[in-house]
C-alpha cells in the first residue's frame, strides 16, 4: 500500500529521508583505533625488550649492525 492510497492523494509523493547516523560509527572507529594503536606500541615494545636480552651474535645474524645493537640496548633495557 502506497502513501497515496493510503491518504487518497493528500499527501506528496515525497517520504522523509533521514540521514545515517554516522556519529556512533565514529566514535566506535576512533575507539577500535585506540585500541589498535596501544596493542601495537605494547607489541612493538616488548619485542625490543626481548631483541635487547639477546647476545650480539644473534642480533648480528638477524641483520643488526653495532650502532642498531646499542641503540636498542640503550632504549630497551631496564
Amino acid at each position: 500500500m502506497s502513501i497515496t492510497t493510503m491518504f487518497s492523494g493528500a499527501l506528496p509523493h515525497k517520504t522523509a529521508v533521514t540521514k545515517p547516523r554516522t556519529t556512533g560509527a565514529g566514535v566506535w572507529a576512533r575507539a577500535i583505533a585506540g585500541i589498535t594503536k596501544a596493542r601495537e606500541v605494547q607489541a612493538k615494545r616488548e619485542t625490543n625488550r626481548f631483541l635487547a636480552r639477546q647476545p650480539d651474535r644473534f642480533l648480528r645474524d638477524i641483520g643488526l649492525n653495532e650502532t642498531e645493537i646499542l641503540d636498542l640496548r640503550r632504549r630497551d633495557t631496564f
